[in-house]
């Protein structure tokens, strides 16, 4: 069953008086769909192709995804340096390869290759019977051979993706909905925690079909323009006929073809979506950023968004650690999902990392058949960090903390960043506090009845709106004294 959290057309206006602590701290939505008229264009795409081919397309594409954006175990990051290619870090850390990465190369595994050499070996054993020993041995020392190489290879080539009219149509098959429903949770955190920000322009950098146009177009309606950039031919083709019920959204090549347009001088937000793993070298991917960060206006909004993998939050890490120190003149403030502006606490960790899920809707029957045994939702990982240009508002949690709208009180609240443990009589949580720590606490029904149903209520990727109980000992004002949280 999915979560019970407001969908984007159960959600009101965001000065609605009658919003409380609860609506502002979900952030997760439910279940995210495709618009009905999206549904309907990509139908069209479909019924081009047979059932088979398409499936099988969306298969191979998949695997292809995964070798480019999966292939990184969680590790310690805090040094290593920014938007290095997987394959420099292999090179530069040959006896730790196996620590730090999952798939070695697009070739045959060494586990096949063994097993392939055995059953050719057996076949010959039963058809001629070698001459003599000397034979024999002769054969297998060439098997140690070939098995030696594919052992000790370490060169590993991750091939970037190319969007050819089938990758691109296996691409709004498997991805386009996934990309849809994250930019429809980011955006809409947006909207309701800064409930006076109306963007009037938009840049969809990387923009695929125009899933991020598509979500920004629901969430902030009354816009005037959206810029969608994607350098693949196939892919704005597609994007084009996705969107083409979407006033004022124009798809350039790239962005040197905006320079006639007086309003692409400056965005209100500029979203970066799943796409600076597919730039192939980390001074390529720097000087994109610099770009895109000086054509943001002054409180603009700059979204990144990666797969939910450790290179994802490895990416989404070094995004967040550049711009708060090459850009520190132009005072960068993080909205989301960080609530301090220290050294990540996860970075460090060997075991895991920082990411958040949000349940995605597949396409219904009427549009593709499905599969026996097939699910009607995925829980799409991803990872993301928000940041607004020359921000006015104060980090001081000191400076009228009561007078403050909730909205504004929500850059103070502390982020859960693992899914919830709700047990019998009391809830066990996973914080990334204001302080700049992972913490884990326990909230129990003793706690306050008020406290408790908010901690049944939240779950991962969710805000924590809940001060930090000070036990009865440690109270200043004793230990009879009104409870503290």
């Amino acid at each position: 069953m999915p979560k019970k959290h407001l969908s984007p057309q159960e959600r009101t206006d965001p000065k609605d008086p009658k919003i409380d602590e609860k609506f502002i701290a979900q952030c997760v939505l439910n279940i995210q769909y495709f618009p009905e008229k999206v549904f309907l264009r990509a139908q069209q795409v479909f019924s081009k192709y047979p059932h088979k081919d398409i499936k099988k397309m969306g298969f191979d594409f998949m695997k292809m995804y995964q070798q480019l954006h999966a292939v990184e175990k969680p590790g310690n990051i805090k040094n290593v340096r920014l938007f290095v290619n997987t394959e420099s870090i292999i090179k530069n850390n040959k006896d730790e390869a196996n620590k730090l990465i999952y798939l070695h190369s697009k070739n045959i595994s060494r586990e096949e290759i063994e097993e392939k050499l055995n059953e050719k070996k057996n076949n010959q054993k039963i058809q001629k019977q070698y001459e003599n020993k000397k034979e024999e041995e002769q054969y297998n020392e060439n098997e140690e051979k070939i098995i030696k190489q594919a052992n000790n290879s370490t060169n590993i080539q991750l091939q970037l993706i190319q969007y050819t009219q089938n990758a691109s149509v296996a691409y709004l098959l498997r991805k386009a909905p996934h990309t849809f429903g994250v930019a429809c949770r980011i955006l809409n955190e947006i909207k309701y925690r800064l409930p006076n920000f109306q963007p009037q322009t938009f840049l969809d950098f990387g923009a695929g079909i125009g899933s991020g146009s598509i979500a920004f177009n629901d969430t902030f309606p009354n816009f005037k323009h959206i810029i969608a950039c994607e350098p693949s031919t196939n892919m704005r083709k597609l994007g084009k006929h996705m969107t083409q019920d979407i006033k004022n959204l124009v798809f350039v090549e790239n962005l040197a073809q905006t320079i006639s347009f007086p309003f692409a001088q400056e965005y209100d937000i500029i979203y970066i979506g799943h796409v600076l793993q597919e730039v192939p070298s980390p001074e390529s991917r720097l000087v994109i950023i610099d770009s895109l960060w000086n054509k943001l206006k002054k409180g603009g909004l700059i979204v990144f968004v990666e797969n939910g993998s450790p290179k994802g939050f490895r990416f989404a890490h070094d995004f967040r650690k550049y711009i708060l120190e090459e850009k520190k003149d132009e005072k960068p403030l993080i909205i989301a999902p960080c609530p301090h502006h220290g050294s990540c606490p996860l970075s460090e960790k060997d075991d895991t990392w920082c990411h958040f899920e949000q349940k995605i809707g597949k396409y219904p029957k009427k549009i593709i058949a499905k599969d026996l045994k097939e699910r009607q939702f995925d829980d799409e990982k991803f990872c993301y960090i928000v940041i607004q240009k020359n921000a006015e508002r104060s980090k001081n949690i000191d400076e009228d903390f009561e007078k403050m709208t909730l909205a504004d009180q929500s850059f103070f609240w502390d982020r859960i960043i693992f899914p919830t443990m709700k047990k019998q009589g009391h809830v066990i949580y996973d914080l990334c506090t204001q302080e700049g720590q992972f913490v884990r606490r326990i909230t129990a029904k003793s706690h306050g009845q008020k406290e408790y149903r908010m901690a049944k209520k939240l779950n991962w990727g969710d805000l924590w709106p809940i001060q930090k109980r000070i036990p009865n000992k440690f109270r200043k004002e004793g230990a009879k004294s009104k409870r503290l949280w």
